[in-house]
């Protein structure tokens, strides 16, 4: 049969890209929920040194509720992935995602001790650490970077430069200047898995022509 341009794919195909590119974000769900608890852990520990015990235990108990919620959507796909399309999925696994970063960017709020320059620093460090994650973890579908991304920093990047002293000032233009090159660089890696999948059902069907 004819050759036909790789960005043609037929409306099938795209949803099978589609549908593979949700399949990859629900497969690393396992892995990225532990480290998001294990890192959760580490700064609760770290900031209950200056933070009171009832706070930060609050803070780490939604977090702990969000993650559960997420691993049951996960095996809830598992099993009936086949009752809907990607697209659905993909929202149910969006919400997931902001609520991950919504808890997360909390921690700038709630956690942020005043005068402990220390402790914001690692508030800091730990954000990037999370964002960084995401970049690669949710590289298959871009949205959903930035569902992360967005509300797990901004509030960092607001909460340091209004304390307005010249560390925190700088703290805060470098959160927005690592989410932009995090931005970036899970744009890029969005684009190649992207192309790979769809390189990979332009061949199939080739094949089949």
């Amino acid at each position: 049969g004819r050759e036909q341009p790789v960005s043609e794919l037929s409306a099938a195909d795209k949803r099978r890209v589609h549908a593979e590119q949700v399949d990859l974000l629900y497969g690393g769900t396992d892995l990225l929920l532990a480290f998001n608890l294990l890192s959760g852990a580490v700064l609760a520990l770290t900031q209950s040194l200056v933070i009171p015990a009832a706070v930060v235990v609050g803070w780490y108990a939604v977090l702990f509720v969000v993650s559960a919620a997420r691993v049951q959507l996960k095996r809830i796909y598992s099993q009936r992935k086949a009752d809907a399309g990607p697209a659905f999925w993909e929202r149910l696994f969006l919400i997931g995602v902001a609520c991950s970063g919504t808890v997360w960017g909390a921690s700038a709020l709630v956690l942020f001790p005043v005068g402990e320059t220390g402790h914001q620093l690692f508030i800091g460090f730990m954000l990037a650490g999370m964002t960084a994650g995401a970049a690669a973890a949710l590289a298959p579908r871009l949205p959903l970077f930035f569902a992360f991304a967005l509300p797990a920093l901004l509030p960092l990047a607001v909460r340091s430069i209004i304390v307005f002293d010249y560390i925190h000032m700088a703290m805060g233009v470098m959160t927005l200047v690592f989410l932009a090159g995090m931005s970036l660089a899970a744009r890029r890696a969005s684009g190649t898995i992207h192309s790979a999948l769809v390189f990979a059902y332009d061949n199939h069907r080739l094949r089949e022509e």
